[in-house]
């Protein structure tokens, strides 16, 4: 199977979704360190990886299927949160 143009489009686009949502955990796992709260950081850290590993299989599965892949820019993400 050969992926269409719009669907390896949707799958990049989503790679690039996973990648920030990724980068927006390990800012909240960075700022519950700053706060002593080891196991919220702990937990934050964890769900980065499960994006990073999301955008992995996307990114696989694209591959695999025919697809192009295109990571596309990661905006920044916030780096405030309050307290918990």
């Amino acid at each position: 199977m050969i992926l269409s143009r719009e669907l390896s489009n949707a799958l990049n686009d989503q790679v690039t979704a996973q990648m920030w949502s990724s980068n927006l955990y390990m800012s909240m796992a960075a700022h519950f360190i700053m706060l002593g709260r080891k196991g919220m950081a702990s937990w934050m850290k964890q769900k980065s990886l499960q994006e990073l590993e999301s955008a992995y299989q996307l990114i696989e599965y694209s591959l695999a299927n025919g697809g192009q892949i295109v990571i596309g820019v990661i905006n920044s993400v916030p780096t405030g949160f309050g307290t918990p």
